[in-house]
């Protein structure tokens, strides 16, 4: 009876794991592809995304990375 508590709780911490590891990655979701999209240089990307933030200061990051991305995307094209 033990064994199946703790085999219970192990499977309800990997599921709890899991869970907030696909919140975290679906937050960072547009720095990532702006990261991307800049060759791996984070210093642009901490650039754009403060350009972004000084024209709309009511943006959270993750926004102004998506529009820093967007921006990209359309000069670009």
């Amino acid at each position: 009876m033990n064994h199946l508590i703790f085999i219970i709780i192990g499977i309800v911490i990997i599921i709890v794991l899991f869970s907030s590891k696909d919140k975290f990655l679906s937050k960072n979701k547009h720095e990532k592809e702006l990261l991307s999209k800049c060759m791996g240089n984070k210093a642009a990307v901490d650039r754009l995304i403060s350009y972004e933030l000084k024209r709309n200061p009511n943006l959270t990051r993750e926004a102004a990375a998506e529009i820093a991305g967007n921006r990209i995307t359309r000069d670009n094209s």
